[in-house]
């Protein structure tokens, strides 16, 4: 695989993963005529909506990300599905991206199934790779307990401070939904993104050297259902005296809906990636 491809490959694994994780922020079942009420403080709607997380197993998605820094600009634009209680995933991307005076333009297609990835890149033959072999070193369990668990989630709640937006409600979609602003430490958050995205002692050391500021997230929680249906999240990231610019806006739609989740190819007629 040259290195364009195993950059994006990477790249899919993390936006999957990213996916899945804020997906565990929206909830379970819809909510009834008594969950209606209007919330009076933002604690109590993030406090509802975290209770409803406990049952999501599927949903779908869509992510649009942007990240600058002096030497790089990468635009990612993706849909997909998620079945988290049967460890499947499935993501389209298209990332662009200008780097050392070149340009790049790729169109992918992925699909977590259990242990195994499979990658198809601008229409070209599929190719497979065990989640575990994956660049960083994560295991197979370690990988879906990132999708799946709400701790990390909750870490990163109880570590902030949360205040309506400028506005309490807004319309989302053609949904009401509350504005949700999240205030959190910067110290507090790369605790909690080490506990999520670090396997072993080496690679929390390489996280050692990452700096991150102004972190800004909003996330929109329909006054009916209290699902959080859409969550915008912008951040600096500073290593090696590098800045990157980093924005995200995520949106989450048909909660524990029959979602059908096939690998679309049988593993030994796809190209093993190395």
């Amino acid at each position: 695989m040259d290195l364009s491809k195993r950059f994006v490959t990477v790249a899919l694994v993390a936006l999957l993963v990213a996916g899945a994780g804020c997906a565990g922020l929206t909830g379970g079942d819809a909510g009834s005529d008594d969950d209606a009420e209007q919330y009076e403080n933002a604690t109590a709607v993030q406090e509802a909506a975290m209770e409803r997380m406990q049952d999501v197993e599927s949903y779908t998605f869509t992510m649009e990300t942007s990240m600058t820094s002096e030497n790089m600009t990468m635009n990612s634009t993706s849909e997909g599905a998620a079945n988290i209680a049967d460890r499947r995933l499935r993501q389209n991307q298209t990332v662009t991206m200008r780097m050392q005076g070149q340009n790049m333009t790729i169109n992918s297609t992925s699909y977590m199934i259990g242990d195994t990835m499979y990658s198809s890149y601008d229409g070209g033959a599929w190719q497979t790779m065990n989640i575990s072999n994956m660049p960083g070193g994560m295991s197979v369990d370690e990988t879906w307990n990132q999708s799946d668990t709400m701790e990390q989630q909750e870490a990163l709640l109880n570590g902030s401070n949360v205040s309506f937006g400028d506005e309490k409600t807004t319309t989302v979609d053609g949904r009401e939904v509350y504005v949700i602003e999240i205030d959190i430490d910067e110290e507090e958050y790369m605790k909690v993104m080490d506990q999520q995205m670090m396997s072993n002692a080496q690679q929390q050391q390489q996280t050692g050297d990452i700096n991150v500021s102004n972190i800004s997230i909003t996330q929109y929680v329909d006054t009916d259902s209290m699902y959080v249906v859409r969550t915008d999240m912008s951040l600096e990231m500073t290593t090696n005296g590098q800045t990157m610019n980093q924005e995200m806006t995520m949106t989450f739609d048909d909660f524990n809906e029959d979602v059908s989740i096939e690998a679309p190819v049988e593993t030994g007629d796809a190209t093993v990636a190395a």
